[in-house]
């Protein structure tokens, strides 16, 4: 699970970081995600007998099928303590008289799958927590470009892609924005101040 933080970078100035949990720093598991088996098949032949000859040969006939089951895996590849911060690095006046400001970096999802697939984002908290419990979850945007970081977080899971057949390393890169607000976004320190998100692959 991904962890959106809130640090303080100076007197008026909220600074908002990912950080991934220590068990999990690029790989999350798949959910669900189901193992590959082989089941045989074997139908009783029956005897076989070559009789007396000297010569003689016997032969039975097997079928053995093989059942696989879709197998998905989902990788999230970030620095441990990925930084959500303006490309200037600090926040500034002109970020809160914008109103927002692009998040410099991104993080990628990538996704295997031996059928259908669907990877998603969600909050798992509406609003974060503590001392930022005013700012909602929606307050950050994200895209898969640049110039496309529109998509607010949502507590209900939201497509990031999503493909009908088998796939190898399919790869996301998503981009975030924050909004900011002079009165609601005071300065809070990373302990009482975080929000949830989780990324999940399923069958689409």
């Amino acid at each position: 699970m991904t962890r959106l933080r809130a640090l303080r970078a100076s007197r008026w100035a909220t600074v908002l970081r990912v950080a991934m949990a220590a068990a999990s720093m690029t790989t999350m598991a798949a959910a669900p995600r189901t193992a590959l088996f082989a089941q045989s098949s074997i139908p009783a032949p029956g005897p076989c007998d070559t009789g007396t000859s000297r010569n003689g040969t016997c032969r039975l006939h097997l079928v053995v099928t093989n059942r696989i089951q879709p197998t998905r895996q989902l990788t999230v590849t970030a620095s441990p303590d990925f930084t959500l911060l303006p490309a200037s690095g600090q926040l500034t006046a002109a970020d809160y008289a914008a109103g927002a400001f692009d998040v410099a970096g991104s993080f990628r999802v990538t996704v295997s799958s031996t059928s259908g697939w669907r990877v998603s984002i969600q909050a798992a908290s509406a609003s974060m927590t503590g001392s930022c419990a005013s700012r909602p979850a929606s307050s950050l945007t994200w895209g898969l470009t640049p110039g496309s970081r529109t998509t607010p977080l949502s507590t209900s899971p939201t497509t990031i892609g999503t493909g009908g057949s088998y796939t190898v390393n399919q790869s996301f890169d998503l981009y975030f924005r924050a909004t900011l607000d002079w009165l609601r976004d005071r300065p809070a320190s990373a302990a009482n101040c975080s929000l949830p998100v989780s990324i999940t692959v399923s069958a689409p």
